[in-house]
This record gives structure tokens, sequence and C-alpha cells, in this order.
């Protein structure tokens, strides 16, 4: 129970790596069923890495099956390939009856499958191994074994292929006799040579010794890190992990490059944009609508009648209602609502004896009402000397904005300081990455549980993350000198 209880909590939480030592031992078949069931319906998008030594677990389960033989690693790979190369071959197991003639039936058998050999001959069973390479004849020999089935006592007999149990036993053979194969000589061969040997040992270096003695003499030298070595070790490796996990995810990489060179495009172009200007305005009351022109006349001379004159001329036009008014024109202006609503300019002529005065007024709750007043006055003034044709064309054309100093470069700053926050913020979030990732999948509690410190840990993500941002904040910088060179040389499509 405690090794299935084990079993289900190392699948749970959507382990990615999963070590299993022996999972299915001292379970019953039943049990052992069950659980190689529950492997592999559970062993996709995860690795699982286990030991055991029942062969056909290992044949059922093993999708790579490695074989050790004292500690040491003989063969990694398929079961397929495994029984390839280290099978025998075909196995024919016979029941045989007492008295079966074991020579007639092995006559039989080389006869179709020379190399054939006997494997078994125990009790009542009997078996033969079958090379491989005469699959082709195993027909006729069936067919043949069949017909004299009773003449050759067999009960009955069948076929398997090689299985793991025979490809372990096999591969632990071969490791033990590479491990025990010495050279073997004849006594006299001994004798010739030794006069050989020993001038071999006198030429011999002091420091030669046995391979096992040179590796446990190596091991009692190994000196591990510590104090600001091992810092500087750890310091390394996790740098080199944080650029391979950056380098493996060239995707993200590109991504944020992409974003960042278009978003300082798109503020290069957007400082210099052209902006649209006001058009040229005309000082004209027909601006304003149709208005009431109010005008009063003190003293009688012809002068006076003559701008009166040439006032109702320049105002009939442009749709303008010319109002006489009695007495002092300012105490009407002052004292008429309406004129206060619907009055843009004013006239007041005054005849003296030897002059006369021209008063303009002008409205200054209405735009340009100065300067439109004005242009009204020189215009009839014009038409006084020069006639009633003659007219005086006023425009108002406003000043192209400063560069510095205003309130679009103002805006401008604040676009690129926001867009440029923006592009940033994609470059700094990414480097959380790698951090976020490790926590879920518990590779950072792991690595601080094998003895990687704090401190080397951190202050190297925060080197390969300030090297990144070098790196992107050249890019940006070599942009923005394509981009003037550009400019300067007339090519602003960039």
């Amino acid at each position: 129970m405690k090794r299935k209880l084990s079993i289900i909590i190392a699948l749970i939480g959507g382990s990615k790596v999963v070590i299993l030592d022996e999972p299915s031992s001292s379970m019953d078949p039943v049990s052992r069923r069950v659980t190689w069931d529950l492997l592999r319906q559970y062993k996709h998008n995860r690795t699982i890495l286990m030991t055991t030594h029942y062969m056909d677990e290992a044949d059922i389960l093993g999708d790579r099956i490695a074989i050790m033989v004292r500690g040491t690693l003989q063969c990694c790979c398929s079961s397929v390939f495994l029984k390839r190369i280290y099978g025998a071959g075909y196995h024919v197991v016979m029941e045989r009856e007492p008295h079966c003639d074991v020579e007639k039936i092995s006559a039989i058998i080389h006869c179709h499958v020379p190399d054939a050999t006997l494997d078994k001959n125990i009790g009542a069973e009997l078996s033969y191994i079958l090379p491989k390479e005469y699959t082709q004849r195993f027909e006729a020999l069936f067919n043949d074994l069949e017909k004299k089935q009773k003449e050759l006592g067999i009960t009955n007999f069948g076929v398997s292929i090689t299985t793991m149990e025979e490809v372990f036993l096999k591969v632990y053979k071969l490791a033990n006799t590479q491990r025990n194969t010495q050279p073997i000589q004849s006594p006299s061969l001994k004798s010739q040579n030794i006069g050989q040997d020993k001038k071999q040992e006198m030429n011999m270096p002091i420091n030669d010794e046995r391979p096992v003695s040179s590796s446990l003499n190596e091991l009692h030298t190994i000196k591990f890190n510590s104090g600001f070595p091992l810092y500087f070790q750890q310091f390394w490796s996790m740098f080199i992990k944080r650029a391979l996990f950056s380098w493996r995810n060239w995707k993200l990489m590109l991504l944020q490059i992409i974003v960042i060179l278009v978003v300082t495009t798109y503020l290069l172009k957007a400082q210099h944009k052209t902006y649209d200007y006001e058009p040229a305005r005309e000082m004209d009351l027909s601006q304003y609508g149709q208005t009431i022109v109010p005008y009063s006349i003190s003293g009688n001379s012809g002068l006076a009648l003559e701008l009166i004159k040439n006032l109702e001329i320049f105002l009939k036009p442009k749709n303008q209602e010319l109002q006489e008014v009695q007495g002092n024109i300012t105490n009407y202006i002052l004292e008429s609502k309406k004129c206060l609503e619907v009055c843009i300019i004013a006239l007041s002529v005054q005849v003296e004896k030897d002059k006369t005065v021209i008063t303009i007024f002008f409205n200054n709750e209405a735009y340009h009402s100065a300067a439109t007043s004005l242009a009204v006055l020189d215009n009839i003034l014009f038409m006084s000397l020069s006639g009633p044709s003659a007219s005086i064309r006023v425009s108002n054309k406003p000043q192209p904005p400063s560069l510095y100093g205003s309130d679009i470069g103002r805006t401008d700053g604040l676009e690129v300081v926001l867009s440029l926050a923006f592009g940033m913020a994609v470059i700094v979030s990414s480097f959380c990455l790698q951090t976020a990732t490790e926590r879920i999948s518990k590779a950072k509690h792991i690595q601080f549980v094998s003895g990687v410190y704090l401190l080397p840990y951190w202050l190297s993500a925060l080197l390969c993350d300030l090297i990144y941002y070098f790196i992107l904040c050249c890019l940006l910088l070599l942009s923005r000198t394509i981009y003037i060179v550009l400019e300067n040389v007339g090519l602003q499509s960039f």
C-alpha cells in the first residue's frame, strides 16, 4: 500500500519529472498489472525514470531501457533494438513424450536450420534456439514437425522470440567476460617472457599504477570549492543557465526587439509630423453674420456726408445694416442692450470749425473686432480718395507654432515618454519569466536545497538582465542614428 501511495503522490500535481525505484516490488501480479496500466496512462507529457529487476516490466513500460552491470552502463536503447542486437533468435519449445527420440528431432531441425542449437533438455521439456537469419525456413520446419509429430514423440510445440530476461543475461555474461578476460599463455611462453617482463618493469615509470588504485587516489585528492571560489562557481553556473534559457526562447526575444523598434520608429515619425496651420482669415464684418453698424453725425459738412455714403456702399454687399443714432453715440452704445449683442463696430463723425473728427468704436467681446473696425475705416477713407470702386482687403495669417516652448512641443514630448515607457515595460516584464517558470516547476526550490546561495542566484539574474537591457538600448540608439542620417540625406521614408 505504501508503494501505491508513493506512486500516486509522485504523479499528482503535474510533476514533469518522476523518479521511481522499483515501484512494483513485493506486489502481487494483479496489483503489479494495475500499476503498469497507471504508469502507461500518466506517462504522457512527463519524464519517468524507473529502476526495476523485472525484465517484463522494463519491456512493457520502458521507451528506453538502460542495463547496468556492476555500476557500469552497458547499453541504452529501445526494447526492439536490444532484442535485435543481443537476442539469440527464436526459441522452439517442445513438450515430449517418454518415447521421444531427441536425435531424430535434432536431425530434422538441423536439416532446415543448420545453425540451430539445443538449449534445454530437462524432463518433458525440450527447446532449441533458431537463429533469426533462417526465418524464411521456419514454415517448412514447422510443417515437417507437425507431420511427424506422433512419430517423433512430440505432444505439442511452440515458438517464442527472445525475451528481455535473455537479453539481460547475455549482456551480463558479456560484461563479465570482458572483465575477466586475460591473456592465457603456455608455461613455455611464460618462462621465455620472464626476462622481458623484468626488463619492462625496470623501464616502467615509478608512478605507474593500476587503474583502480589510480581512481581511488584521485578521489582522495579531490578538493571542493568553498568561500569565494564557490560563490563565483555558482554565479557563473546560474548566469550560463539564464543565458541558455534566453537563447532557447529566441522567439520571445525577437518579439521584444520588434516591439521596441516599432515603437521607436513611430515616435520618430510623430516628432516630425506636419501640422495643419489655420488658413488666413479676412478681416470683414461678414465673418460675424448680419450685424448693425450705428453711426452719428454732429455738424454738417460735405466730407461727413461723403463718408457716410461710402460706408453705406461698403456695407450693403456684405448684408450689414446701417443705423443712424441721434445724439451721443457713446450713451446709445452703453444703454442699448441690443447694441451689445449685434453691434461689432460703430462710427461717430464730429464736424468742427477747421477739422472733421472720425471716431470708430469696436466691441471687444468679439475676436478680431479691433482689426475689423480699422479695416472698415480705412476702406471708406480710401473710397473717398479713389472712388466708390476702390477697396482694401485685410487678412490675418497666424504665425507658425514655435518648435520650443509651445504647448505642441510639450505634448509630443509627453507622448514620447509614455510610448517609451510602454516599450520598456514590455521588455522589463519578460525578466521575471524564467524565475516564475522555475518557481512553478519547483526547480528554484531544488537549486536552493542543493546548496545554491541566494546572492549568486539573484546577482546572476541581475547581470544577465542588465546585459539584455543594454543591448536593447544600443539598438534604440542605433535606430535613432540611422533615422537622423537618412533624414539628413532626404530619405524620410525610413
